[in-house]
């Protein structure tokens, strides 16, 4: 039997990571906003932007927000993300959230 083995980008096992422990926080999701935490959930690399990570089975609704000015980069550079386009990156992720049924408790990294 051959065994294929998939490659999953890094920011996807990394997101997977941070996802597993929000539980333990008593979180349903986080937004980050520190660019450098971003590039590392995400791979964008632009000066504006946040991801918002889900735990448990909400991981397709994981996003990243940026403004106008990244559409393109952050579509070449975050493939796996959905992408909300809005100038307060926090806002958009907050209303993001804020959509999912029930009343997510969402953390925000320090």
């Amino acid at each position: 039997m051959a065994v294929s083995h998939i490659s999953l980008p890094r920011s996807t096992t990394r997101r997977s990571a941070l996802a597993a422990v929000l539980p333990e926080h008593g979180a349903d999701a986080i937004v980050v906003s520190d660019l450098v935490n971003v590039r590392y959930l995400s791979g964008f690399t632009g000066s504006n932007g946040s991801v918002l990570v889900w735990s448990g089975d909400d991981r397709d609704r994981d996003r990243i927000a940026t403004d106008g000015r990244y559409t393109e980069q952050v579509a070449a550079q975050s493939p796996g993300l959905d992408a909300i386009i809005a100038r307060d990156t926090l806002a958009a992720l907050l209303a993001a959230a804020a959509g999912r049924s029930g009343s997510p408790r969402v953390a925000f990294e320090a």
